[in-house]
């Protein structure tokens, strides 16, 4: 967010992704590496006049898609083509091909767009689409909705409202990002109901606040995968011999 995180982890984009890639292929047996952008370009807090945001306009993605590159080479990338292959769209292809596979995506890396926060619904999505209407050539996978051509990874963020809906679309093959807290509320209260709920749904990408206690929350409020593993087999969609250290063993990520 323009007024807030200027100085976060990382001063520049490419600073955190050269941080990534370095983990990466310092680990090339890791699970896929998810990374979300969010576009935030409005004022939220009225300082347009001494610190003016500029809109994100639809040839700025082309920028973005390019910064990315610049760090990441191709086949260290998972991108729309590699999962659309030779199908018409993307949504046709995780509903009949599914993606690829866990041993196919290890040491790589795959960039989502959340357009959350976008006043005006669904303009970062189409605007990424404005001569890539198939996604031929981009880099990130829109956050959009189950049935578009380019749906395949879906937000939905109140796994206790969502739940049963985040189970339906994992087991039809959609990639569901979905929160275990939001705004400091559930960590405060120590309120665990969200975060169970997520969990419980099969939901492949969880987002925390929280990932270790907090002492501005409550101690006992945190968020990790259960059994404290980096990675586990997801309940919806896996064999019943999976286990955690199939999907990934810390002691085999340099093998």
């Amino acid at each position: 967010m323009p007024q807030i995180d200027a100085e976060s982890t990382c001063y520049l984009f490419n600073e955190c992704l050269t941080e990534i890639k370095q983990w990466s292929d310092e680990h090339p047996g890791h699970v896929p590496i998810i990374i979300m952008i969010e576009i935030k370009d409005t004022d939220f807090f009225n300082t347009a006049t001494y610190l003016p945001i500029t809109p994100w306009q639809a040839e700025d993605y082309d920028g973005l898609d390019a910064e990315i590159r610049s760090v990441f080479p191709e086949e260290q990338l998972i991108t729309p083509d590699k999962v659309r292959g030779n199908f018409a769209t993307l949504n046709e292809a995780i509903l009949t091909a599914g993606w690829p596979t866990l041993a196919e995506t290890r040491g790589k890396v795959m960039f989502t767009n959340c357009n959350c926060t976008n006043p005006v619904p669904d303009k970062h999505r189409l605007d990424y689409a404005i001569g890539h209407e198939n996604l031929e050539g981009r880099v990130l996978f829109p956050n959009s909705a189950a049935g578009n051509p380019d749906s395949a990874v879906i937000h939905l963020e109140e796994p206790e409202v969502s739940e049963e809906e985040i189970k339906r679309l994992v087991a039809l093959g959609y990639f569901i990002r979905t929160r275990a807290d939001a705004n400091t509320h559930e960590a405060v209260a120590n309120d665990t109901t969200r975060r169970d709920a997520a969990f419980s749904s099969g939901s492949q990408y969880i987002a925390t606040d929280f990932p270790e206690p907090s002492v501005t929350a409550s101690p006992d409020y945190f968020v990790q995968i259960p059994g404290g593993t980096p990675a586990r087999c997801n309940p919806i969609n896996s064999p019943d011999w999976c286990r955690p250290e199939d999907i990934e063993n810390p002691a085999h990520l340099t093998h």
